[in-house]
């Protein structure tokens, strides 16, 4: 409990995932967390603060390699079991010595399974995992939501540079992320698409798109209002630019007056309103099961 109480404290200020759930852990017990200063966040690794003079870390294993903490060989056995359930691990040491291990384990949006089906069946052609979450909790997410590719155990500029792989590659690429260590990356991105309803504020603000609520499902209605709007917006283009041939043609001829001229212009004008305000009847379409 004294060691949830210190995990809460050095998270209360962060809106990560894992923090929200160390906190409600936390109030579930009815912990009491402890005033922790100096906190300061360690991107990619963890978060870091001092607790009645004493330095105390949480994050990954790699923070703890930073700091000099020793992590006994029964410490890593039980970590690697926990990894191969599916956990991800959160490691708090006190003065550079481990004082504890927390498995948190991800639970899936219920909509994922579904969103990336219809993403398949749109034709989009690869779906990547891109995350700073170890292999094994990472890959048993992918399998439970159907994605085929998966980087895991990145830091930002790793995400960051999987994505420039691409755009080099002139393929057009779309980011979907939340958190600070996916900001780089949703900037480099052709679109950039961050979670409304959890996204931390600089996703929202290096995001080209942000999808209002937290439903996956909108971004499938998301890509297929942008596919209607481009499909709009060639027809409006053929519309007026056939009509404007065909008055020139006919006013060279003398075949029509200012009179018709007009008429049939403005026409046009309200044709391609018309036809623009259609994309008002688009629906979110029923995700294929």
């Amino acid at each position: 409990d004294e060691l949830l109480a210190i995990l809460a404290a050095l998270e209360s200020h962060s809106g990560h995932p894992f923090a929200l759930a160390i906190q409600a852990a936390a109030a579930r017990e009815s912990l009491a967390t402890p005033m922790v200063s100096a906190l300061r966040s360690l991107t990619g690794f963890g978060i870091r603060g001092v607790l009645a003079g004493k330095t105390v870390s949480a994050g990954n294993a790699a923070l703890m390699a930073q700091s000099d903490v020793c992590i006994t060989p029964e410490v890593q056995a039980a970590a690697r079991k926990l990894e191969q359930e599916g956990c991800n691990l959160i490691y708090l040491s006190m003065d550079d010595r481990l004082a504890g291990m927390f498995a948190i384990a991800d639970t899936i949006r219920p909509e994922a399974p579904q969103a990336v089906r219809a993403l398949k069946h749109m034709g989009v052609q690869d779906i990547l995992m891109l995350t700073g979450d170890g292999a094994s909790a990472a890959g048993k997410v992918a399998a439970e939501t159907g994605i085929a590719k998966v980087h895991a155990g990145l830091l930002p500029e790793e995400k960051l540079q999987i994505i420039e792989s691409y755009t080099r590659q002139n393929r057009g690429i779309a980011m979907v992320g939340d958190g600070v260590n996916d900001a780089p990356a949703l900037a480099r991105a052709t679109i950039g698409v961050a979670m409304g309803g959890a996204g931390t504020d600089v996703a929202l603000e290096t995001a080209d798109v942000v999808l209002l609520g937290n439903d996956l499902r909108r971004l499938v209605f998301a890509i297929r209002t942008g596919r209607e709007t481009r499909k709009v917006v060639y027809q409006n283009i053929w519309i007026a630019g056939l009509v404007i041939i065909v008055l020139m043609a006919a006013a060279l001829t003398g075949n029509t007056g200012i009179g018709t001229a007009v008429v049939f212009h403005e026409g046009s004008t309200l044709l391609v309103v018309a036809n623009a305000l259609r994309l008002l009847t688009l629906k979110e379409p029923a995700v294929p099961l």
